[in-house]
């Protein structure tokens, strides 16, 4: 999975929430802002009982570019029009807070001139924390008339970010992969980060990964002999991309890279081409468990290190549910794909508890584990298969497999 560096986004980790709690600062209060928006108007003085009035994108944009680190911004209900990244960056300690999902809207007004990718929300660089986006919508608002161009709604640089109930729509990914809200960085470790309770729907269409958390110090030498990585957790999200067009298996609903000590768990998407995917740089010591990834065409969980180096090590893959519904005419669908390559075997693979159903078994040839090995070792127990799931595992690795249904044989 490629991110570029403009829609990178810090991730962290997150165990316990606590440090980024968006109403947990310690010592004094910080500066505190309310903003509303009428059309063609302007005033007020930013408090609670006379809030800032803003008319157009450039006067909201020019509002928020001004305010200082550490600010707490409430958006009254309302629809915002904003130039987006090209208007304003959100700086470490800054709190966007909405009135809620539907009632607080972000809205594009257009892509910066000339330029391929435009963001709605995201931080100037990957030296920013402790950023929080609340209860808001942020409405990418892509337009065919915009040419073959990307649009991303939020995407935060830097480490212990929180991203928590904010819904993004008409995001699209037509001139580069669309990354539609989630956190990353390159160059710092990254803790703390926490996306929960968020929504990706209405998607217009293209390349995609439409939530992730992800670290890119591997991307260019996956030999990295000094990496960092990210840790965050991913809870609670939905991501739906039954409208999206996409090029082939090019929709991912969740994704990540670069992970130290990850989790993401009770997420659900519907309708994606990938329901997860991980191919890309280093994973270790991350569970992805009791999520749901319903009506995929092409794979549930993609789990695999595709270059030399990229190594996946103690991936957790449990309870989750998987659903297939494969298009008439494609080659295969895969339940899970997973393992590593010759030069980084998984290692510590577990695969476990997990459900898998296919809503039109006809379709095509369907395969429930599709496993790649060269020495690695995993653990396969307790999960159950549709009977139109075949297997396929590679000879190899040291396979535990136990209390499958219908069992499973190694070749």
């Amino acid at each position: 999975m490629r991110i570029p560096f403009v829609t990178i986004i810090a991730a962290a980790s997150v165990f316990g929430v606590s440090v980024i709690s968006c109403f947990g600062w310690g010592g004094s209060h910080p500066p505190e802002y309310w903003i509303g928006y009428t059309e063609g108007m302007r005033g007020g003085r930013g408090t609670e009982s006379d809030p800032w009035v803003v008319g157009d994108a450039r006067a909201f944009d020019d509002r928020l570019s001004r305010l200082p680190a550490g600010a707490l911004v409430n958006l009254l209900p309302g629809e915002f029009a904003t130039m987006g990244r090209a208007g304003f960056s959100l700086k470490s300690g800054q709190k966007l807070i909405g009135a809620g999902i539907g009632r607080t809207v972000l809205r594009l007004e257009a892509p910066p001139e000339g330029s391929p990718l435009a963001v709605v929300l995201a931080t100037a660089d990957e030296s920013a924390e402790d950023v929080v986006v609340q209860d808001l919508t942020v409405d990418c608002n892509f337009s065919s008339d915009w040419g073959a161009i990307t649009v991303q709604g939020v995407n935060l640089a830097g480490t212990f970010h929180t991203i928590r109930r904010v819904e993004v729509l008409g995001a699209a990914g037509y001139a580069q992969e669309c990354f539609a809200l989630g956190i990353a960085a390159s160059s710092v470790q990254s803790r703390g980060n926490l996306i929960e309770n968020c929504v990706v729907r209405a998607y217009a269409g293209g390349w995609c990964t439409a939530i992730f958390l992800v670290n890119n110090s591997c991307l260019a030498d996956p030999f990295n002999p000094d990496p960092v990585f990210t840790r965050g957790v991913v809870r609670w999200n939905l991501v739906d991309l039954s409208s999206g067009h996409f090029p082939k298996g090019g929709g991912c609903a969740y994704g990540g890279g670069g992970l130290d000590g990850a989790v993401f768990t009770g997420n659900t998407s519907q309708g994606a081409p990938l329901g997860f995917n991980f191919d890309t740089t280093r994973i270790l010591n991350t569970q992805l468990s009791q999520n749901a990834f319903l009506s995929c065409t092409y794979t549930g969980i993609n789990a695999r290190s595709n270059r030399p180096g990229d190594q996946i090590q103690n991936l957790s893959i449990t309870n989750n549910a998987i659903n297939m519904a494969p298009r008439p005419g494609q080659p295969s669908a895969f339940g899970i794909a997973a393992g590593g390559n010759a030069e980084a075997p998984a290692v510590n693979l577990a695969i476990s508890g997990n459900l898998f159903t296919v809503t039109n078994p006809g379709a095509t040839q369907i395969t429930g584990l599709q496993l790649f090995g060269w020495g690695g070792t995993a653990a396969i127990t307790d999960n159950t298969f549709d009977p139109a799931f075949g297997q396929n595992l590679q000879p190899g690795p040291a396979y535990q497999l136990e209390r499958n249904s219908p069992e499973i044989r190694s070749k």
